[in-house]
C-alpha cells in the first residue's frame, strides 16, 4: 500500500469559474462518438480556450456564515464577478482550459451538433447525405457563449452556444 507520493503542484491553480459575459474562442482538441450511460449515441467534445488569455472569476454564493448556498440538488450556485478587498477585478486564467459539450445523437437534439459543425465549418453541406467524421473538426476554431452551473461543491463552465470565428480571424492549429 502507498502511503505517500511526491507530486509537482507548483504549476496547479485551483479550479475557478469564468466571467460568462466575454465570448471564448475555442478549438476543439477531442471528439468521439461513444455509448452514454442510458445507452444512447452521443459525440462527447472537448474544447480548449484559445482565448481571451484571462478573464474575472467567479466567486461561489456564500451565506452569512462563509458556507457555500446549495440548490435543491446540492450544487454549490455561481455567485457574482470575483473582486478583491479593494474592488479591484480578480482575474483568472482563461487560456488552455478545457469545456466540454456532449451532443445526443437523436433527431430531436440534432440542431445542437449541427450548431457545432457550422460553426467550426461554415462551408460544411448539411444534408441528407452528411457523413459526421469528428476527427475532421479537430484544431478547428469557433466562439463559445459560456454559462457556469454548479455541480456538487464546483462551478463548472458550460458551453452554452457555439457560432463561427470572424472570417478575419479565422486560423486553425493544424
Amino acid at each position: 500500500m502507498v502511503e505517500e507520493v511526491a507530486l509537482d503542484m507548483s504549476t496547479v491553480r485551483p479550479f475557478e469559474a469564468m466571467d460568462e459575459t466575454p465570448l471564448y474562442k475555442v478549438s476543439l482538441s477531442e471528439a468521439k462518438i461513444e455509448k452514454a450511460s442510458t445507452g444512447a449515441d452521443v459525440v462527447n467534445a472537448v474544447f480548449d480556450v484559445v482565448e481571451p488569455e484571462e478573464v474575472q472569476g467567479v466567486a461561489v454564493l456564500m451565506d452569512k456564515k462563509g458556507n457555500p448556498i446549495l440548490d435543491d440538488e446540492g450544487h454549490v450556485q455561481p455567485g457574482n464577478l470575483m473582486v478583491d478587498a479593494n474592488g479591484a477585478p480578480v482575474m483568472v486564467m482563461a487560456a488552455k482550459r478545457k469545456l466540454f459539450r456532449t451532443y445526443t445523437l437523436t433527431e430531436k437534439a440534432l440542431p445542437f451538433l449541427h450548431e457545432m459543425v457550422k460553426a467550426l465549418d461554415p462551408s460544411k453541406v448539411l444534408d441528407e447525405n452528411f457523413i459526421f467524421r469528428p476527427a475532421e473538426y479537430i484544431g478547428l476554431l469557433a466562439m463559445a457563449r459560456i454559462k457556469n452551473e454548479g455541480y456538487q461543491e464546483q462551478i463548472r463552465a458550460r458551453i452554452q452556444r457555439l457560432s463561427a470565428v470572424p472570417t478575419a480571424e479565422k486560423t486553425t492549429k493544424r
